[in-house]
């Protein structure tokens, strides 16, 4: 099975901290389980780098807003 996570960006924060929990525990429960971590900002912090220790699996999409 796979799980998808969204996120604006991987800072510290209580959702983001939620999810590191929710994926350190599932892994544990149902190691067949995927998740798959998408982030909204194209940036590595300290969060994403431990949930990459986790095998978790990781898309970071570039969103570009055009003004005309």
């Amino acid at each position: 099975m796979r799980i998808v996570h969204i996120f604006s960006a991987l800072y510290q924060g209580g959702a983001e901290n939620q999810l590191e929990l929710l994926i350190s525990q599932s892994l544990r429960a149902t190691p067949d389980i995927e998740h798959i971590v998408i982030s909204l900002k194209n940036e590595q912090t300290q969060l994403w780098q431990r949930l990459e220790q986790k095998k978790s699996k990781f898309i970071a999409v570039i969103l570009t807003v055009l003004l005309i």
